[in-house]
């Protein structure tokens, strides 16, 4: 009975190392599982991350898609203005008279001429005529041009006119042929006749 009592420490400190060890071992597994899930945790932010940069990205090129679409819808808008699909008679003579008004130029008559077909556009010719100084013409060139429609002088005539005149400034007779153009909007490209074209060539 003594033996067992005095060998009843060592029992004791077994069992609390025992003790120990388990516990150590439980707090051994839970670190392990704590990493495993911060290992888990980190590739998900890490992919979450990818995807956040991927849909960045893409915000970004939609953004600057945006830019170059508004652009283009802008240079679409400065071209309808210089070259529309309809003429409009009225407001170009009108144009052209007002403008040559506003510098004094006198005996002003506009006629149209004609419209003539170039497969995909149109030209509709103005004959402009009045008694204009040379310098008045030059002004009235250079007004017309500055104009946002796609407009082109053909040719310009000027003669001496027959009456005696007093001022060093001597008007003349002149006589411009002004072409405004516009695009043929039935227009089409006939790709079957193109493609035959194309193979004969080949052949």
């Amino acid at each position: 009975m003594m033996i067992i009592v005095n060998r009843l420490w060592l029992l004791l400190i077994l069992y609390t190392g025992y003790d120990v060890y388990e516990k150590y071992n439980e707090h051994t597994e839970k670190l392990k599982d704590i990493q495993g899930q911060k290992a888990a945790v980190e590739n998900t932010v890490r992919r979450n991350q990818k995807k956040v940069d991927q849909l960045s990205e893409v915000l970004e090129n939609i953004k600057a898609a945006e830019k170059r679409m508004k652009k283009v819808e802008a240079q679409a808008i400065v071209i309808q203005k210089k070259f529309p699909s309809i003429i409009n008679d009225a407001e170009l003579m009108n144009l052209f008279n007002n403008i040559a008004n506003n510098i004094n130029i006198k005996n002003i008559q506009i006629n149209t001429v004609g419209e003539q077909n170039n497969g995909f556009y149109f030209i509709k010719t103005y004959q402009f005529k009045a008694s204009a100084t040379y310098l008045q013409t030059l002004l009235f060139l250079e007004k017309v041009s500055e104009n946002e429609k796609l407009l082109n002088v053909k040719d310009i005539v000027l003669k001496t006119l027959d009456i005696k005149q007093r001022s060093r400034h001597q008007l003349l007779d002149t006589t411009i042929t002004i072409m405004a153009y516009r695009y043929n909007s039935n227009f089409k490209i006939d790709l079957k006749n193109k493609k035959k074209s194309k193979q004969k060539v080949k052949k």
